[in-house]
């Protein structure tokens, strides 16, 4: 059960995480490109407000998921399982210390800006978010990925390979 619950938290917290950065890379990023500094303060201040309240969730709930996962399946530390989570694992680590370090930091001085006067350097000041945020796309999409491959095709084999699983 502690199986299957970790199982779905991991695969719905980074499959939501890497949806979420995947649109802002294709949708978001090009619009900021293409708009006004003011534009672009604006937009991103809306969609702060909202991703604010539920980000936090996916973005630890990816980590704690895919280390329950790997909890409940150590005693098969050598498996290709155990490796795609763990890969996964590090990875959604690294999306939140990514989070935490750059990402946090930036959209707590995007609030304080002035949508009819941002700041002059404004596309300086938000570089190092869009450079995190493509690198959480590629993590949380290999990190999706990997656990699927785990989910769907490891464990059903290795459960009719060793008999019961767990």
């Amino acid at each position: 059960m502690a199986l299957r619950i970790s199982q779905l938290v991991a695969l719905a917290c980074m499959g939501v995480s890497a949806g979420v950065y995947i649109s802002d890379w294709a949708g978001g990023r090009l619009f900021r490109l293409a708009a006004d500094a003011s534009e672009a303060v604006f937009y991103q201040q809306v969609i702060h407000v909202q991703y604010q309240r539920f980000m936090p969730v996916f973005v630890f709930g990816a980590v704690l998921g895919a280390g329950g996962w790997l909890y409940c399946i150590r005693s098969h530390w050598r498996s290709l399982e155990f490796l795609s989570v763990a890969i996964a694992f590090v990875a959604a680590i690294a999306i939140a210390i990514m989070t935490l370090s750059v990402s946090v930091p930036i959209n707590n001085a995007l609030m304080t800006w002035d949508r009819n006067s941002p700041p002059a350097d404004f596309r300086a000041l938000w570089a190092p978010w869009d450079h995190v945020n493509g690198a959480r796309s590629v993590l949380a999409s290999v990190a999706f990925l990997l656990e699927l491959l785990a989910a769907l095709i490891v464990a059903p084999k290795s459960a009719k390979l060793f008999g019961s699983r767990y």
